[in-house]
């Protein structure tokens, strides 16, 4: 109960044992001897003496019916202050404990609900149950949340943890143990080897390039996650190794009394608070820690990926991801405009009356359920109503458009292309298994042959830490190699035109720069450069002229390559160029030998039949037919597939297509040895005008015809079925009549209205019944 933000402590309701129209009512109960005066409804009374004087008294009336927990109902009057727990001061708490029978529960819940425990100022409710299972020493702490909304309705939520209180008491608590403790070391040791990669980027100046790793970062991340989930661990350990219980908590002070039935003990109900409270904060811990310990695994799982990099195969997966990061982040950017945008048209287009539609969040989640489903029973019929057709079918279709069909294969085409791309350069590159090989050929020749013959890595590493110190450092060596293959830092100008530090010095030139002894350069000069000219070193004339210009050069420069390089450049152009066009003739071969395909599959289909196991034949043909197995057959059916209406569409982005199977059933539902099928036809209403017969053995008990939506993707959909039962047909009558099409596993909203018009008529075997009189010939 609570008034605004806070709860109100106020006593209210009525105890159900004084009132005669509860279950509960005892008329033989005085409320004397349960409650004192203040613990009743006061009452104004107004009466007049003899004397005419009307005189106004205060009464107690029936008795309050639930407390506050600050409230002790066995002295009447509030609780000391080492007996309130200070959470639920002023919550109305009920207890039902484990010497309660059913019968007794059933009546404590009528008690609750005659007494209007939940009324009007009821806003929210919690029931926690805590149960323990000796066998498995767990606890089991399960809780229920009630709030009522300010509409009317009521949200409801539900938490369950079991919670292990001695963690190691088990027959496998030892091994867990000793594995944990294993993981620790492990830990340990791999955070050790993190800091000395970190020292070694120190010493070689690349702690920015360890900084800006993605893979470091995945790394310490789980480092910290890790050990925030052994802290969380060892909390959890350390409260439960010092738990201890009661073998009871008896909260009732009397569970068979007659009225007042929650009547609790404060001291026993402050221990079953604290036992609760106990349970309550283990469950937290254990919820914390299975969380981090979840994120910990995902993460191990991303730096296994990452370790696997060394293995250019297995590698396959971080270094698309790492190829395409670029692409897919603009990628991201792009869809969360265009997420954005639409989710705030649907708010304002929908949202006053879709409800999934009401605010941003919710557009988000429906737009993606949109993409990801295609569900249209979840948004379209509620959208379609919601605003102008025009405005919501163009939303619809420029969404589906712009995210399913450009968006997602936008996406996947990124990733594709970066896997094509790796995918090339590692197929020349060895596998897992000729690696492996390699190793066990290498152990193999380090076990049999002898030490001058091969050497081993290991030997090889010592002979190389031998000569380390009379060799430059591996940094010196690159620096070296970099500067010696390093070109010349150029502006490359339309015509060839090369503009280096000597011409772009000429250019910028800038009084202001000249030094005391310095010459301006001459103007006169041409302002190009020259082999010859750019061999000299520079006199800058001060620091600025000499980092302006060659900031200029470095912002604007290519690297000049040599004429080899051009030439090889050139070759690869043309070499690109033929694969191209070899690739182009490639395409139109395909196209024209998918064409021959494509007509030989027409040839052939027109040559065979497209029905499954009979074609279908002219009235002629069919007596013809019939006349070769109305000797074994118990009469004919002559069945005509008239049209269809009120069809569903099972699709989103198409129509219904359907054609129909016709077949003969016994008992069992098993169909006949003759089946037909009809053309395939469009729209929700086909007609057809097909005609069948068929052979009625002594099995048969039904036809059945059976409607599909015809689907080039994937399979055909099944739209529904009409059974008629031939018992029912009257010999010689013809029977043209509308059938409902029935499907359970389709909703009936979108089954109303589909029928399927058959003309049956049953034509018995000779002897079963006269057949009708010819009707007489027109004059």
């Amino acid at each position: 109960r609570c008034i605004g933000p806070r709860r109100d402590g106020t006593p209210y309701g009525l105890d159900p044992a004084f009132l005669p129209t509860s279950a509960e009512y005892d008329g033989k109960l005085a409320p004397e001897a349960f409650y004192v005066a203040g613990e009743r409804v006061q009452v104004n009374f107004t009466r007049q003496t003899a004397d005419g004087e009307r005189v106004t008294t205060q009464e107690a009336t029936n008795p309050i019916g639930f407390f506050p927990h600050q409230y002790d109902s066995l002295t009447h009057a509030d609780k000391e202050s080492g007996l309130i727990w200070e959470r639920d001061r002023d919550a109305f708490k009920q207890y039902f404990d484990e010497r309660v029978t059913a019968r007794r529960a059933r009546s404590m819940l009528n008690y609750l609900n005659d007494g209007r425990w939940i009324d009007d100022e009821t806003t929210n409710v919690e029931v926690e149950l805590v149960t323990f299972n000796a066998n498995l020493n767990r606890f089991t702490y399960v809780q229920f949340k009630f709030e009522w909304q300010a509409g009317g309705s009521i949200h409801w939520d539900y938490k369950l943890q079991a919670i292990a209180m001695d963690i190691y008491d088990v027959d496998w608590g030892t091994a867990q143990l000793l594995a944990e403790l294993l993981c620790i070391i492990m830990l340990c040791a791999n955070l050790l080897t993190e800091i000395r990669d970190i020292i070694i980027s120190l010493r070689i100046f690349q702690l920015r390039q360890y900084v800006m790793s993605p893979g470091n970062f995945f790394d310490w991340a789980h480092f910290i996650l890790m050990t925030a989930s052994w802290i969380a661990w060892l909390n959890h350990w350390h409260k439960t190794s010092s738990f201890s219980m009661k073998a009871s908590y008896p909260v009732l002070t009397d569970i068979s009394s007659s009225a007042r039935y929650f009547t609790a003990d404060p001291q026993l109900e402050l221990e079953y608070l604290e036992l609760m409270d106990e349970v309550r904060k283990s469950a937290g811990m254990m919820e914390e820690y299975s969380a981090l310990s979840s994120i910990c695994i995902v993460l191990f799982v991303l730096r296994m990926l990452k370790a696997l990099d060394f293995q250019p195969r297995m590698g396959v997966v971080t270094q698309t991801i790492a190829h395409s990061l670029v692409d897919v982040v603009h990628f991201l950017f792009l869809w969360c405009l265009v997420f954005v945008g639409y989710a705030c048209v649907g708010t304002l287009l929908f949202g006053h009356q879709f409800r999934s539609m009401s605010d941003l969040q919710k557009s988000f989640t429906t737009l993606a359920n949109m993409i990801l489903t295609m569900d249209r029973n979840e948004f379209y019929s509620q959208m379609a109503h919601s605003a102008p057709g025009w405005s919501f079918h163009l939303y619809l279709w420029s969404f589906i458009i712009l995210s399913f069909f450009l968006l997602i294969n936008i996406f996947l085409a990124i990733l594709v292309d970066s896997y094509a791309t790796l995918k090339s350069k590692t197929d020349v590159s060895s596998t897992v298994y000729d690696e492996l090989m390699e190793l066990a050929w290498d152990w193999f020749r380090w076990l049999t042959y002898p030490k001058t013959r091969f050497m081993s890595d290991e030997r090889l590493m010592e002979r190389l830490e031998q000569h380390k110190s009379g060799l430059p450092s591996t940094y010196q060596l690159r620096q070296a190699v970099v500067t010696s293959l390093d070109h010349k830092e150029q502006v490359l100008l339309p015509g060839g035109v090369e503009v280096g530090l000597h011409a772009m010095r000429r250019l910028c030139a800038d009084p202001a720069d000249k030094a005391p002894d310095a010459p301006l350069p001459s103007p006169d000069q041409d302002d190009v450069s020259s082999d010859e000219e750019d061999d000299k070193d520079i006199e800058w004339a001060s620091e600025r002229e000499q980092d302006r210009v060659e900031d200029l050069v470095e912002r604007y420069s290519e690297k000049v390559e040599h004429e080899e390089e051009e030439l090889l450049g050139l070759i690869r152009v043309d070499g690109m160029k033929r694969a191209l066009s070899l690739f182009r003739h490639q395409q139109w071969l395909l196209g024209k030998v998918s064409r021959l395909e494509t007509l030989l599959a027409r040839l052939a289909a027109r040559l065979t039949t497209n029905k499954p196991l009979l074609p279908r034949m002219t009235s002629t043909k069919l007596l013809a037919k019939a006349s070769k197995t109305v000797a074994k057959a118990h009469g004919l059916l002559r069945v005509t597939v008239v049209e269809a209406r009120g069809l569903p569409l099972l699709d989103l982005m198409r129509s219904v297509d359907p054609y129909c199977l016709v077949f003969l059933a016994d008992a069992h539902g098993e169909p006949g040895e003759v089946a037909y099928k009809t053309d395939v036809k469009k729209g929700n209403a086909p007609q057809w005008h097909e005609e069948f017969l068929f052979g009625i053995s002594p099995r048969t008990i039904s036809l059945c015809i059976t409607l599909f939506d015809k689907d080039a993707v994937t399979e055909d959909d099944l739209i529904g079925s009409v059974q008629v039962t031939i018992g029912d047909l009257e010999p010689w009558a013809d029977l043209d009549e509308w059938h409902t099409i029935v499907n359970t596993k389709i909703p009936a909203h979108k089954m109303h209205g589909a029928q399927l018009r058959l003309h049956v008529t049953r034509q018995p075997a000779e002897g079963d019944g006269p057949r009708p009189p010819a009707p007489n010939p027109a004059p």
